[in-house]
């Protein structure tokens, strides 16, 4: 028989063995979810890190534009200096006008010639005559000073404007006899620094001519032409110098050589006389915008 005394001690026993069970059970629960937690712990790991969103690439300069920039560069270099232009074809004086000088050049290969024009300008800066001369808005309109451009605009540019893609549209010469061209050009403009030849307080531009269709492929950004005007072409070589005069203050020689191939059936006489006297009109017209504004 058991005795009375044993019993609690044998409900104690079976207590104590139920936590025992309990704590064990506790205890394998516990190891389990640590194991599960290393688990997923080391799928995650094993899982490929998503790379981290790359920013945008940067918007730079084709390097088909940089290869015909510095193309235009030498060429216009040899055609403001000296006696003979880039082909080594001699430069004729065909105007010298209220202080404009128009001379021209044979162009090998070409039923157009190049065309030089030096002349001098007036303005408290060269920041201040470059943003009358080559803003668009003051150019073209019922405003503008420019008489050789009915249209303009900056189509796409890089390095805070100093290259761009511009569009132009001339105004119709000679009389009507030559009719509005559209114009694509790709420009580069060189200060001080950027380059051995530029003058100091000084500024070189190139200019060169893009084909709409050709182009295209290395330039998307180039709009189709209007079918309804003739595309002409700015050969390389072509741009605008202006350099500070030595002592005088304020005052600049402006020099522009123009490679322009009007495109179309025109006889060579009409484009070489309307190309003449275009060219010192503008002249004319750029010298007294630029009287008014800085008088």
């Amino acid at each position: 028989a058991v005795s009375l005394a044993a019993a609690p001690l044998a409900r104690l026993d079976l207590f104590l063995a139920a936590l025992g069970v309990w704590l064990a059970l506790l205890v394998v629960q516990l190891v389990a979810g640590e194991d599960q937690d290393a688990a997923r712990t080391a799928k995650a790991a094993a899982q490929p890190v998503a790379a981290a969103a790359e920013p945008p690439a940067a918007d730079t300069l084709p390097q088909e534009a940089t290869k015909r920039n510095k193309d235009a560069l030498t060429k216009l270099l040899a055609n403001l200096d000296g006696p003979k232009n880039c082909d080594g074809k001699p430069w004729k004086l065909q105007k010298d006008q209220d202080g404009v000088k128009v001379y021209s050049s044979d162009f090998p290969g070409q039923s157009c010639k190049r065309w030089k024009v030096e002349t001098e300008i007036k303005g408290p800066s060269l920041d201040a005559i470059m943003d009358e001369l080559f803003d668009f808005d003051k150019r073209v309109g019922a405003n503008g000073w420019d008489t050789a451009l009915k249209d303009g605009q900056v189509i796409k540019s890089w390095e805070e404007d100093r290259f761009s893609i511009s569009r132009m549209v001339t105004n119709a010469a000679a009389g009507g006899a030559v009719s509005s061209r559209e114009l694509f050009d790709l420009r580069a403009r060189y200060f001080a620094g950027d380059h051995e030849a530029c003058p100091k307080d000084g500024v070189l531009i190139t200019l060169t001519g893009l084909d709409p269709k050709k182009d295209k492929a290395w330039l998307p950004c180039l709009p189709k032409a209007d079918k309804s005007l003739v595309v002409g072409t700015n050969f390389p070589g072509g741009g605008i110098r202006i350099r500070p005069v030595e002592g005088k203050p304020h005052h600049y020689v402006y020099s522009m050589i123009n490679n322009l191939a009007l495109g179309g059936w025109i006889p060579a006489s009409v484009v070489n006389s309307a190309t003449s006297a275009a060219l010192l009109e503008t002249c004319q017209a750029m010298q007294g915008h630029l009287q008014k504004r800085f008088p």
